[in-house]
């Protein structure tokens, strides 16, 4: 009776416990284990990069800067928010104007809302890296690095506080290419993947035409992965090209109903490359119609400098091509284009030269203040003193944005440009206040600026092409190196053959920060997994080792 009570006892006291037993049992399965670790690791680093970046927010009590591109922009958005007159997409993508007149519809129309927006989208930029190096074959340690190091590299980035599309691009199209780079990883269940990827990098392609290169790259690693599979072969591509086939034709159908003309967005090219050629190579004005007429439009000067101008005399071609020569954008964007590939005719060494120091800097990350001595700009005239403008001219004034807009009135675009400026004096209140001053200090904090100096040292000297080397030696993922290597590349190329000024290569390379971050972290976690191995190793070939009980080695002979 006494054993049968204390069975009965022993029973009920340990019903409880095997229920408590089970969930440890559940929570010690290696599966769950990866899972809970997973998303552990994405909200502790998604608060780190969200204090990194409130600080960095509160330093500037989110004033915005502008440019004339701002401009162009914040027209486009004011268009689309109108509801009165269809917006026209012929010169700017619509993908950034649609952002933010999401952005003053939701938030409100001050500047500040913009720029705590972009540095929102900074922040995910770490998840991305962490994702991405995940994917390439490294472990929670080597993802860490990539997620800190890009916390760290964006904060020498200008572009959050800049109302330009440089931070919605990089977060697009890094999470585009993340899901190629999974698709790739495991081909049986990439269908869901291939669909992801082709519509982020049909969103970026809607805010920079720079999308194309990477677009591109990744259609045809995919093609050339999946060759031996030809119906998975096809699924990708399909994926990848639909939604930039659905992006397009709706381009197309907001200028057709804007301007009547069926047809996508310039891309600012033909301005871009006559910048390029007369900046660069300082090349004379060709004898070809397209130049004579482009030399009318700009404002006078002397003869031999009229090509070797400044920047925005260009902007002032456009707009009297435009007002007063009664040209489309479409038609002005090709004139202009012509004129630059007369000159490149003529001279194409010189192009040629530029295009490969410029793909060259692309790729190894060279800022335009370490290209200088390699690639000197021809030295830029002053501007001209417009009629009625106060002041000395400044590219910054109301009256020389206004020239960014030659489809409105100047009255219109001279309102609009004050309005611009003004978002560079609007403070937000909310940095006056807890958490974001405490966060400023944080961040400005000397120690806090020594972390940061020390995570960007191994970006600086493992550059994109060494880590994809090093990665590739070292045994990561194959198939996504190859989509990043091709990616790379195209992308370089394409900055090489368009790209404007020195300026614009570090626009170029900004974006690139989180998948830099990744294949650096990628490389070293992988280098030093096997150094460690070596080390682990390397005692047992010592004189005298004895080997462990718990681990006992056959011994070769018998």
């Amino acid at each position: 009776m006494r054993g049968a009570l204390c069975r009965t006892s022993t029973e009920q006291r340990t019903a409880p416990g095997e229920r408590i037993v089970k969930v440890f049992d559940t929570l010690s399965d290696a599966k769950a284990q990866r899972s809970t670790g997973f998303f552990f690791d994405l909200v502790l680093l998604a608060a780190i990069a969200l204090t990194f970046e409130g600080g960095r927010f509160s330093i500037r009590h989110g004033r915005a800067i502008v440019c004339a591109d701002s401009m162009q922009y914040l027209d486009g958005a004011d268009a689309i928010l109108d509801g009165e007159s269809s917006p026209v997409f012929a010169f700017r993508k619509p993908g950034y104007a649609f952002f933010l007149s999401g952005i003053s519809a939701g938030l409100g129309p001050e500047g500040w809302k913009i720029v705590l927006v972009q540095h929102l989208l900074h922040a995910t930029l770490a998840l991305l890296a962490y994702l991405t190096a995940r994917t390439l074959g490294t472990g929670r340690g080597g993802a860490w690095a990539a997620g800190l190091m890009t916390v760290a590299a964006v904060g020498q980035l200008v572009w959050a506080d800049r109302i330009m599309s440089e931070t919605l691009y990089a977060v697009l199209m890094t999470g585009g290419l993340l899901c190629g780079l999974r698709a790739l990883r495991d081909e049986a269940k990439a269908a869901r993947a291939w669909w992801g990827a082709g519509a982020l990098l049909a969103l970026a392609w809607m805010t920079r035409s720079s999308a194309t290169a990477v677009l591109a790259a990744t259609a045809a690693t995919a093609f050339v992965s999946l060759r031996r599979t030809p119906r998975r072969a096809l699924q990708a591509c399909t994926a990848l090209m639909l939604p930039v086939t659905a992006a397009l034709v709706f381009e197309c159908g907001l200028n057709l109903a804007g301007a009547g003309e069926f047809r996508p967005c310039t891309g600012t090219l033909g301005p871009m490359m006559l910048m390029r050629t007369r900046a660069m190579e300082g090349q004379g004005a060709p004898e070809t119609p397209a130049a004579a007429r482009c030399a009318a439009l700009l404002p006078e000067r002397r003869a031999e400098d009229a090509f070797r101008a400044h920047p925005l005399d260009v902007w002032i071609a456009r707009h009297r091509a435009i007002t007063e020569a009664r040209l489309s954008e479409w038609d002005a964007d090709a004139l202009f284009r012509d004129a630059a590939l007369a000159g490149i005719r003529a001279n194409p060494g010189s192009y040629l030269t530029t295009t490969a120091i410029l793909s060259g800097a692309h790729l190894a990350r060279l800022s335009s203040t370490r290209l200088e001595a390699a690639l000197p700009e021809v030295e830029r005239l002053p501007m001209i003193a417009a009629p009625n403008a106060a002041g000395s001219p400044s590219a910054g004034d109301p009256w020389y944005l206004a020239w960014a807009l030659p489809h409105r009135t100047r009255t219109d675009a001279i309102a609009l440009s004050i309005r611009l400026r003004s978002f560079e004096e609007q403070r937000a209140a909310v940095t006056s206040h807890d958490p974001l001053t405490t966060l400023r200090y944080f961040v400005m904090h000397p120690l806090t600026e020594g972390v940061l100096q020390f995570l960007r040292i191994p970006g600086r000297f493992l550059l994109p092409p060494l880590a994809l080397a090093g990665c590739w030696l070292l045994g990561a993922r194959r198939k996504p190196l190859v989509l990043l290597a091709a990616a790379g590349l195209a992308d370089a190329l394409l900055v090489g053959l368009t790209g404007s000024s020195l300026d614009a290569v570090a626009r170029f390379q900004a974006v690139w920060a989180a998948t830099d971050a990744a294949l650096a972290a990628t490389c070293l976690t992988l280098a030093a997994r096997r150094v460690a191995g070596v080390v682990t190793l390397r005692p047992a070939q010592a004189p005298g080792f004895i080997p462990s009980v718990e681990r006992p080695i056959q011994n070769p002979v018998g």
